[in-house]
């Protein structure tokens, strides 16, 4: 026991996390409350995307206009250089992705159980807007098909 005490003594108060690279902060431009509409600029849902767990993780709590609801979690995992992101919804989907940034958007890529090709990207247009466009492949990523066209308008801000 007094070895733990003097070891938990000798700890700094305020050490810092070990989230606090760039790499862990490149998703830092999707962080915020945002109003989600569709390609044709209908109401698509609400985000509301946050910090969490000492820096190390990034949360999505989606709101969808139809009742859907879900959460993903993000993390930047050091030793493969990737992002990772498992999303979690209300009807029971489950997904796994990997991915980051690639050029001036930030892709996640993952294979779904009929083994088709999936990716998701974002794309950083400014302090107030996002796209997530939604893709899928049937032929191993020679061509892609719209799933999703979203954008992002962060709320208090115009839609544009």
């Amino acid at each position: 026991m007094r070895i733990l005490a003097a070891f938990l003594l000798a700890l700094p108060l305020f050490a810092q996390s070990p989230c606090e690279t760039p790499a862990h902060h490149t998703l830092d431009f999707w962080i915020g409350e945002w109003d989600v509409t569709n390609a044709a600029g209908k109401r698509a849902g609400h985000s509301v995307i946050e910090r969490a767990l000492d820096n190390c993780v990034v949360i999505e709590h989606w709101t969808g206009a139809r009742g859907a609801n879900g959460v993903s979690f993000n993390r930047f995992d050091p030793a493969s250089k990737q992002w990772q992101q498992h999303w979690v919804d209300n009807g029971g989907e489950s997904l796994e992705m990997t991915g980051g940034p690639s050029g001036e958007r930030f892709v996640y890529q993952y294979t779904l159980p009929d083994r088709k090709l999936s990716r998701m990207t974002f794309t950083h247009r400014d302090a107030n807007h996002v796209r997530q466009h939604i893709e899928q492949s049937e032929d191993g990523g020679k061509s892609w098909t719209t799933q999703y066209d979203l954008q992002y308008v962060r709320v208090g801000t115009a839609a544009r």
